[in-house]
């Protein structure tokens, strides 16, 4: 099986929680936005909390994630397919009033 890296960076509060900005991920060929997304919160439960509704089960309410430039939402969410090469932005948003 052949593999590929992608370039994760990490902005706002997802970076404050990781303690670092950017990393690569080795994937296998065909992965998706959520392989790299649980690569990513593999061993890093702070992180998937700060970013992560488990309550719905989705990042959408709680950050923004952009593969090349788009945000997954205009593409085919997390399932959306990376390539070598790609880069996945993960902004934490904030909430209030």
């Amino acid at each position: 099986m052949s593999g590929m890296r992608v370039k994760v960076k990490l902005l706002g509060v997802a970076k404050d929680t990781a303690g670092f900005g950017q990393l690569e991920v080795d994937l296998g060929e065909k992965s998706t936005v959520a392989e790299v997304l649980e690569t990513l919160f593999d061993g890093r439960g702070k992180l998937r909390e700060a970013v992560w509704d488990s309550a719905l089960n989705t990042y959408e309410s709680c950050a923004l994630v952009l593969l090349n430039g788009v945000e997954v939402g205009n593409l085919e969410g997390v399932d959306s397919r990376v390539g070598p090469g790609d880069e996945l932005v993960l902004l934490s948003v904030a909430h209030g009033g």
